[in-house]
């Protein structure tokens, strides 16, 4: 792999100024093969049903005597009373000895119960600008620091090696003068794309989305070696995309170009290309999820941006499409009826898990999972996984699996318009059986929650967040990175999260606090676990300075940052 720039800071001279501030204040047993029935029991009296109280969901600390998420969880099927009996007498047991749910205490030697949850605590490295191709830098093209990529909605991915593999969005108003075709200031449009070429004030090294291999974890990154016949993969203008890695570590990256996809298949770490192709597939792509399982089993969704007919007959803003050979052929779309959906599978196993919005646009609308026990031949029907009280304009359903079959959820509310929460709900037994529970760490508001599970049930969590007692942003607040993680993280257990980074992401302008714009840190951000030293590996972005070609908005630079745990 070609590296392009070595080195986790910026060179002398060109270190972004200091701009921070004070802030604002194993395995489960086997399940049965029935299809699952969703039930909500009464823990008082548990061979009664009840209709889901998202009132105790949402708020916990509203009746704490009585609140556990053993009890407030979906169910695929009835808990028995013995079952119960026997957890109200644990958690009775527990509750003498703690007021929640305990972390391991390490003995003397450093050893803990292998079963206990940990908290894990990390050593934050230094922040990394993802860089440019040195030949393609153009000093005087109007970014504050043009040595390092301008882009947004950061995606990454690890494979058992712990390679790492990162894209992003381009800045499609940055790639020619006053902006590009697509026009910026003044609206006039001007002459592009352009990519790597002196004086046309483009941000661009190459057509496809920003791609980015680091086979040292992390330290430096570049392109990949190949993109193919005469480098044509790079040639093929993208938009953004996202990255699958098979249990062969196979590396798929689907790049969309707005009105189709193009998918690039790479092998070795990313050394070796294999093929790239046209897809053909959706009428226009906003957004494509891309996951895979096994030897070149392929899932993909399609964003038509609203909801639309599909081959299939079904209406949805997602189409659902599968690959068994590769990415060389995908079977015809499927329509998904509702909202944002994510996708996420066992990579080496056979499950499959669709998170999705019940509604699209509806504030209060749950959350609902479309499962597959055969690497996505048939699915079940949708099952409600959780709920969802209020509807912040950022904080859209994630899902990830672990490598022992857990499979974990998140996604953001807004109770009352006020403070904003961060949903959990796991399962433990492949969707029969449903916990929720709430992680907020403080009052205020939280972009873009996503979750990552590693080996041994470990679960990451990261979003952006500021602090408010009322939800709201205000004027000179500042936007960090938080990010925790647990180690056989078990119901009901807390998060401890911590600042990733020390520097700020963005702070808070004026007209953002009048209208309430939560858009300036974009869509989403991601995070993944190096399975080798369950690293925690961040892809995010910081906003630097006045955009040349766009009113009120800032030049949007690619990071990564790695913590390396410190108590596992």
């Amino acid at each position: 792999m070609t590296i392009e720039n070595e080195g986790t800071t910026p060179p002398e001279g060109t270190t972004p100024p200091d701009i921070s501030s004070e802030d604002p204040s194993e395995n489960m047993p086997e399940t049965s093969s029935e299809e699952p029935q969703v039930e909500w029991t009464d823990p008082d009296d548990p061979g009664k049903l009840l209709e889901p109280d998202t009132s105790t969901i949402s708020d916990p600390d509203s009746d704490p005597e009585n609140y556990h998420p053993l009890y407030q969880g979906y169910s695929g099927r009835a808990i028995s009373v013995a079952a119960v009996l026997l957890l109200v007498i644990l958690l009775i047991t527990a509750a003498w000895a703690t007021d929640s749910l305990m972390f391991s205490d390490d003995d003397e030697d450093g050893n803990s119960d292998p079963t206990t949850p940990v908290a894990v605590s990390f050593d934050w490295q230094e922040p990394v600008w993802m860089p440019r191709n040195p030949s393609c830098v153009d000093p005087n093209n109007g970014q504050d620091y043009p040595e390092y990529a301008i882009g947004y909605e950061p995606s990454i991915a690890v494979d058992s090696h712990g390679n790492l593999f990162y894209t992003a969005h381009k800045d499609l108003r940055w790639c020619g003068p006053n902006g590009g075709p697509l026009g910026a200031a003044g609206g006039i449009p001007g002459p592009g794309p352009f990519a790597c070429i002196q004086g046309l004030d483009t941000s661009w090294d190459y057509y496809a989305s920003w791609f980015f291999v680091s086979q040292d974890g992390g330290k430096t990154w570049g392109p990949p070696n190949d993109w193919g016949l005469l480098d044509f993969g790079s040639e093929y203008i993208g938009d953004e995309g996202d990255i699958g890695i098979d249990a062969e570590d196979r590396i798929y990256y689907l790049d969309t170009t707005l009105e189709d996809n193009w998918l690039h298949v790479f092998d070795n770490g990313g050394d070796d290309y294999v093929m790239g192709k046209r897809l053909q597939s959706t009428s226009a792509d906003d957004r494509p999820w891309l996951t895979a399982q096994g030897d070149g089993i392929l899932h993909y969704l399609g964003n038509n941006g609203v909801s639309v007919p599909a081959p299939d007959g079904n209406v949805g803003r997602y189409w659902y499409y599968r690959s068994d050979d590769g990415g060389l052929t995908f079977s015809p779309g499927e329509g998904l009826p509702g909202g944002w959906a994510h996708i996420e599978v066992e990579r080496e196993g056979n499950y499959a898990y669709i998170i999705q919005e019940e509604t699209d646009g509806n504030a209060n609308a749950g959350i609902k999972a479309w499962i597959s026990s055969d690497q996505g031949q048939t699915w079940a029907d949708p099952i409600p996984i959780g709920p969802r009280t209020g509807n912040p304009p950022e904080g859209f359903p994630w899902v990830t699996v672990s490598p022992e079959g857990t499979v974990a959820a998140c996604w953001a509310g807004q109770p009352n318009n006020g403070s904003w929460e961060i949903y959990l709900t796991m399962s433990w037994d492949h969707g029969e059986t449903w916990y929720n529970w709430t992680v907020a760490p403080f009052n205020g508001a939280f972009l873009y929650p996503n979750v990552y599970m590693g080996p041994n049930n470990t679960l990451a969590m990261a979003f952006y967040g500021l602090e408010s007692e009322d939800g709201r942003m205000y004027e000179g607040q500042d936007w960090h990175l938080y990010a925790g993680m647990v180690k056989n993280i078990q119901p009901g257990q807390e998060i401890n999260f911590e600042k990733a980074d020390p520097n700020p992401l963005h702070t808070v302008k004026g007209f953002e606090e009048a209208n309430q714009d939560w858009h300036a840190l974009h869509d989403f951000f991601e995070i993944g676990i190096d399975p080798n030293d369950m690293s925690l590996n961040i892809a995010y972005q910081y906003n630097r300075g006045e955009h040349p070609f766009e009113d009120g908005e800032e030049q949007r630079y690619l990071m990564y940052v790695k913590g390396l745990p410190e108590n596992l």
